[in-house]
């Protein structure tokens, strides 16, 4: 598969980066799937990170990424991030795309960019990264996952400015379940490192995506 083949397949899975309402009231934050180009798609492979102990959330994996910064845009931030922790060098990115945002179980707003890296440049990760692996798009599309079920509790501290909802016409019991809820949790535990939460959720959503972009483009019965 050329990089313009693969570069097509992410431009039919990009959505486009719409305004998204109140987002100055999150966190904002930048990831990237750097995809290196391979002969086949099922050979295509995503670049990901194990974060050093040291870190928060040390020795995870993860997508490179990170805040984003004053006067940046979410493009800007999420492919300084890859530059920064990988020591990608300038230029190494072919191709670029927006894939989505979504709202982490923190409540921070995270958006996904799409980049094709060129694999034969070398590699310098910071001291944020433990390591930098691959992983296959075949061997992600075909390992089983499972999920399991977490309570989150978001009433860890009383608010400052509870709302009142005695005072107002609603139901008894409005507001009773704010500060907590069930979350799905997806898990890889098949792989050489575990993949879960997050990252594992935006990885199932990209790999399911782009196959059925690439069956759409070719047919079903074209070799991947």
């Amino acid at each position: 598969m050329t990089e313009s083949e693969l570069a097509l397949l992410l431009n039919d899975i990009s959505t486009c980066e719409g305004r998204i309402i109140d987002s100055q009231a999150y966190r904002n934050s930048s990831v990237v799937i750097p995809i290196i180009p391979g002969e086949s798609l099922d050979s295509c492979r995503i670049l990901l990170e194990k974060r050093a102990e040291h870190m928060p959330q040390g020795r995870e994996i993860c997508l490179p990424g990170g805040g984003i910064e004053a006067g940046e845009t979410s493009r800007d931030a999420g492919f300084r991030e890859l530059a920064e922790e990988t020591g990608l060098a300038s230029g190494a990115v072919t191709a670029s795309a927006y894939y989505g945002s979504l709202v982490n179980a923190g409540g921070r707003l995270v958006h996904v960019w799409m980049g094709i890296v060129d694999d034969n440049r070398p590699w310098d990760p910071n001291e944020e990264v433990e390591r930098l692996f691959t992983l296959s798009l075949k061997l992600l599309r075909n390992s089983p996952t499972t999920v399991y079920r977490v309570s989150v509790d978001f009433g860890r501290r009383p608010p400052e400015k509870e709302i009142p909802f005695h005072r107002f016409d609603f139901s008894h019991d409005y507001g009773r379940d704010w500060r907590g809820r069930d979350l799905n949790v997806l898990f890889y535990e098949n792989l050489e490192e575990t993949l879960w939460g997050m990252t594992a959720k935006i990885i199932q959503n990209f790999v399911e995506d782009l196959y059925t972009a690439y069956e759409r483009r070719y047919g079903p019965d074209q070799p991947v």
